[in-house]
């Protein structure tokens, strides 16, 4: 088993995590509102098959990234409770493979350099 880092996937599991987000906003926030409050029921059966799509992709690409990248229990539960609180999540963990200094570790590195 290759337990090599993708940080491709992570940028992949960026984007689908967002689109996906977007995509339930879309269904919840627009396409459900508008067909209780207004009676308009057509766009619910467009948003929602984008919506299952996107929600698919992003866990066909999570599932390739696990055994790929060292992931903690609460990373993994915070992975599947919402796209926009991950997109942090997400970006410090591509640094971290990346070797870039990230929240703590930018203090302590510039406090070594003084």
């Amino acid at each position: 088993m290759n337990h090599r880092p993708n940080l491709g996937l992570i940028g992949w599991l960026r984007c689908t995590s967002l689109f996906e987000g977007l995509t339930l906003l879309a269904l919840v926030g627009i396409a459900v509102s508008l067909k209780y409050l207004s009676g308009i029921p057509g766009l619910v059966s467009v948003i929602d098959p984008i919506h299952g799509g996107a929600f698919l992709v992003f866990l066909v690409v999570l599932l390739a990234l696990i055994p790929r990248t060292p992931w903690t229990r609460v990373e993994l539960a915070r992975l599947a409770i919402g796209a926009f609180v991950n997109a942090k999540l997400l970006q410090r963990k591509a640094q971290a493979l990346h070797g870039v200094p990230t929240g703590q570790h930018k203090l302590q590195a510039a406090a070594k350099t003084r």
